[in-house]
């Protein structure tokens, strides 16, 4: 299969969805390799002479290449479609964020060096409540490989209009259901952890249930020599049960760690981690204080 990467518009007037090519599809099987039996006595015997012959060496090429042909259209006809239709992508987990993938560099291509490239836009928004980001695409090298055989580059762009996006919307992010993509389930024995009161309400080995919505003003990141800077405003909601038993507002959580992993061993140091102010509006069933 021969396989081409290319660019057709789509999402906004003036924007680039993916496209697929495959020019060339040979499905090669050798007549010799398939066995076709006929069971029965004398005139079967005679029918399967003439017909086993011809079924290796007429009907099975003519249904390969139509499998061939196949293949082609359901490219053009269904995935090019989708492609060209989903370059503004709903996140409903991420609260409602959506996100634009439109392509970017001119398309998929390969570079004097032979590297291939791909850019995505990377930019996320309210998609009722359309404003320009307050942040400016980084300017990078998309063909530098910094010495390695494959290179993302993700930048804070990305990540602030995303967050910018969440608090926008005013919707709850679905933590639970962004942890189970990653196969990652929260009982209460891992609350319990910073909590113990949990285990006395509910006891162990129950599934809790995490939410949280943007709240103050909208979160953000940096990254500077010192690391990675994070500053988060949310209202968390812990369930178990189907009861809520925790929620609290809180503002202004920051963080910041330089975090990096060489031979499989992770390296690095938390310089910040301070848990933010306590809003009005905190309740629990665990019988404490916001303090």
């Amino acid at each position: 299969m021969e396989l081409d990467a290319s660019t057709q518009p789509g999402g906004d007037p003036g924007e680039m969805a993916a496209m697929i090519k495959i020019p060339k599809v040979n499905i090669n099987v050798d007549p010799n390799d398939i066995d076709i039996k006929l069971s029965g006595g004398g005139l079967v015997t005679k029918i399967a002479a003439i017909f086993i012959p011809l079924i290796k060496d007429t009907i099975i090429p003519d249904l390969l290449k139509t499998l061939e042909s196949t293949i082609q259209g359901k490219v053009t006809d269904t995935i090019n479609t989708d492609l060209a239709e989903f370059v503004h992508i709903a996140i409903p987990a991420l609260a409602g964020v959506t996100t634009d993938v439109a392509q970017l560099l001119g398309g998929p291509k390969f570079a004097d060096t032979k590297v291939f490239t791909m850019g995505l836009n990377g930019t996320s928004y309210d998609a009722k409540n359309v404003v320009a980001p307050a942040y400016h695409p980084a300017t990078y090298d998309a063909t530098d490989l910094q010495g390695k055989e494959l290179q993302a580059y993700f930048t804070e762009y990305t990540a602030n209009t995303a967050l910018d996006a969440g608090f926008l919307t005013g919707n709850t992010l679905d933590i639970t259901k962004i942890l189970s993509k990653l196969n990652v389930t929260v009982t209460t024995d891992d609350i319990a952890v910073i909590i113990p009161e949990i285990l006395t309400k509910y006891g162990s080995g129950k599934n809790v249930s995490l939410a949280g919505k943007f709240i103050t003003e909208a979160s953000h990141t940096s990254v500077t020599s010192a690391g990675t800077h994070v500053d988060v405003s949310l209202a968390v909601t812990v369930g178990v049960e189907g009861e809520t038993c925790i929620f609290a507002p809180i503002s202004h959580t920051l963080v910041q760690a330089f975090v990096s992993s060489t031979a499989g061993v992770i390296h690095g140091n938390i310089s910040q981690s301070v848990v933010g102010a306590f809003g009005d509006g905190f309740t629990t069933t665990l019988g404490m204080t916001a303090d």
